[in-house]
């Protein structure tokens, strides 16, 4: 491979409220909107949708809040991006869990082709009858024989 042509280095901020106060407090839209994200989900806990969730964050938040008539202005635009945050993390969680049992499928399947094939190999030296192979991997004679391949193999 290659050297790269650029290389990135990043330093992630935890910006939920009540973290990294100094930085909040020396930024007040920051602050006011971590208040605003850290509101949405603790109304979301009581409430049955997150679109109202949102809602009753912009009608708590204070009134001279800098960030307040920017949110109030582009409202729908701040409903779609919180709705698609929201949707993208969930996403990502259950992309992250189908990823899991993908490979453990995968890791499953692996294992079951290097057990066959050892106790094929064992069985071929005649240290262990077709019987005993396919009791040892958990199968019937045929399903032992079908997946292994060896239906020429009589028992």
């Amino acid at each position: 491979m290659e050297d790269p042509d650029i290389e990135v280095r990043v330093t992630m901020i935890n910006i939920n409220y009540d973290h990294n106060k100094k930085l909040l407090d020396a930024c007040r839209p920051l602050k006011e909107y971590s208040w605003f994200v850290d509101t949405i989900r603790n109304n979301q806990k009581t409430m049955n949708s997150l679109e109202k969730a949102i809602d009753t964050a912009l009608d708590q938040m204070d009134k001279d809040a800098l960030i307040r008539p920017f949110l109030l202005k582009n409202k729908a635009e701040v409903k779609i991006m919180c709705l698609t945050e929201y949707d993208e993390a969930r996403t990502l969680a259950e992309e992250r869990a189908d990823g899991f049992d993908d490979g453990f499928e995968e890791g499953r399947a692996e294992g079951e082709i290097k057990l066959l094939s050892t106790l094929l190999g064992i069985v071929s030296d005649g240290i262990l009858t077709i019987e005993d192979a396919a009791s040892r991997a958990g199968m019937t004679v045929d399903e032992f024989k079908e997946k292994a391949g060896i239906e020429q193999i009589s028992s």
